[in-house]
């Protein structure tokens, strides 16, 4: 009885396995080639929303800082646009 139990739960791990590797969804290839822009710059999905690399950002933030030769905290605040310079940053 014992080994008949032992010999159903390596069956079942087995399957199990097999059912993990085999199940993996294989990469989209698409039939045209990429520009060079596009294999420099790729696209990346999360979720429904496409995001495209290397693009033009804007940042802003604000917070406290330490200022050494005041000895106190300030505020301070940072606006910033950030581009493309030919295909490098």
């Amino acid at each position: 009885m014992a080994m008949l139990k032992k010999f159903t739960i390596i069956i079942v791990v087995c399957l199990f396995t097999a059912a993990i590797l085999y199940a993996q969804e294989k990469p989209v290839r698409t039939t045209e080639p990429l520009s060079k822009w596009e294999r420099r710059f790729g696209k990346i999905t999360l979720n429904d929303k496409i995001y495209q690399t290397g693009s033009n950002w804007f940042t802003a933030g604000m917070g406290p800082g330490y200022s050494t030769t005041l000895e106190e905290q300030q505020l301070n605040m940072a606006v910033a646009y950030h581009f493309r310079y030919k295909p490098i940053y």
